[in-house]
């Protein structure tokens, strides 16, 4: 997976008082065209708190409890941009973003067995909670990868 920045990993309150997390589901179009197949880019949900479980999965309640875009602003204040990941170089849309957002730094990462050193060490890292204090985005420009945020009031 290619992605701007790495896994995270943080908590939100769910409706019956239990700790539960909400997790992002990204996956780049270049993924799902090379499928052949129309899917969704960004999903989201509540999850469950089962931490036997790996991490790489969905970890969905039972039954699933999805999350719209819009309220997955409203709970946690995560925004949803489409860029084109065959154009984003050229077609100006992520500077207008960086620059609208004041982003100055950015990174890539290549999260994979072949490309990331310690991969197994460094997938623990990504998942154990840790708060970033700055507004960052991520871009997935291949494969896919999971977020998963707090509450916006937490």
């Amino acid at each position: 997976m290619h992605a701007i920045t790495p896994y995270f990993d943080k908590y939100l309150s769910h409706t019956n008082n239990k700790l539960d997390k909400l997790k992002i589901f990204l996956q780049s179009h270049l993924a799902s065209a090379s499928r052949n197949k129309k899917k969704t880019m960004v999903r989201a949900w509540f999850m469950n708190n089962d931490s036997a479980v790996d991490q790489r999965e969905e970890h969905h309640l039972d039954p699933p409890k999805y999350v719209s875009l819009e309220e997955l602003q409203h709970l946690t204040g995560v925004e949803y941009f489409n860029l084109n990941v065959d154009t984003y170089a050229t077609d100006g849309v992520l500077e207008k973003i960086k620059k609208a957002r004041g982003y100055t730094f950015e990174d890539e990462l290549v999260c994979s067995k072949e490309c990331l050193p310690n991969y197994e060490e460094k997938l623990k890292i990504f998942y154990t909670e840790h708060l970033h204090t700055d507004e960052e985005i991520r871009f997935c420009v291949e494969g896919s990868g999971y977020f998963d945020v707090r509450d916006k009031n937490d």
